[in-house]
């Protein structure tokens, strides 16, 4: 009787082929998981129970077989993140987080940021900012880790495919968003000292005010009225762009919550996310 065994755990050689042997194409060898196992060597190891030595056998050798890497299927894996996920809270979770990479694929496509580098690493906190207010860091750290090793090798347009992928998955059964609100300024606060209102910021609140549905205009930090104060249509965007970093673009809502775009330069930078949000209530 045996009394243990020790081997590649049930590794199973697939030879794909694209004719007879001689003409074989190339050949995968693919463990039990489903994953292309890697290059090497795999013993079986045997001990018998009637005092035979114990034997090694080579079992496989794919030292010299090709291994390209597991076929990605993205939206395979990311939903296998998250059903891997246990939080009492899951379904309205994901529907933040879903917000948070819909928010992530809003500044991708302003332009604001350029390497993949920056997308991943933006992705990555805000995701670890949310997860961390919400007190969900540890329930969802599979899928961060997750995430960050699917991102890894992508450039700019594979993570912008990933990262609409994840928000809709995490979407999908979660409680729908609430609804957008309506914007009611836009302000480009700066200190005059360091230059004025780059050109693509002037175009985009020329477009903006000629619309007629929102207020757009600029405010130098240091401006005051005739009691000294700063104007209190001012006082939120000041405040919140003095803490992101001047210069900077305020985005204010009608219910009181803003959004912060730090030294945007473009003008598609201040119209994108206006549009995102416009596309966001059409679909409600």
């Amino acid at each position: 009787m045996n009394r243990f065994t020790l081997a590649s755990l049930c590794v199973l050689l697939l030879c794909v082929s694209t004719g007879l042997a001689a003409e074989a194409g190339f050949q995968l060898v693919i463990g039990p998981d489903g994953k292309i196992v890697a290059p090497g060597k795999y013993w079986l190891l045997q001990t018998y129970d009637d005092g035979r030595p114990p034997t090694v056998v080579l079992l496989v050798d794919t030292t010299n077989v090709d291994s390209p890497g597991p076929v990605p299927n993205l939206e395979r894996d990311i939903q296998a993140l998250i059903d891997a996920v246990v939080d009492p809270d899951k379904a309205t979770t994901r529907g933040e987080l879903a917000e948070v990479y819909r928010q992530i694929l809003v500044i991708v496509e302003s332009g604001i940021l350029t390497t993949p580098d920056n997308v991943r690493t933006a992705a990555k906190y805000a995701v670890e900012a949310y997860l961390k207010t919400e007190d969900k860091t540890q329930a969802w750290a599979s899928f961060v880790r997750g995430m960050e090793t699917l991102a890894a090798p992508m450039d700019i347009a594979k993570l912008r495919n990933a990262y609409q992928v994840a928000e809709r998955l995490l979407r999908k059964d979660a409680p729908p968003p609430p609804p957008p609100q309506s914007v009611a300024r836009v302000t480009y606060v700066y200190e005059k000292d360091d230059g004025s209102l780059p050109v693509g910021v002037v175009e985009a609140f020329h477009e903006i005010n000629a619309a007629g549905d929102i207020i757009a205009s600029e405010f130098e930090q240091n401006t005051v009225d005739g009691d000294g104060e700063v104007p209190q249509q001012y006082q939120t965007a000041l405040a919140q762009a003095k803490d992101a970093g001047l210069p900077a673009a305020v985005i204010e809502y009608a219910d009181g919550s803003v959004a912060v775009i730090q030294a945007p330069t473009t003008k598609e930078q201040i119209l994108a996310p206006l549009r995102s949000d416009a596309a966001r209530k059409e679909d409600e």
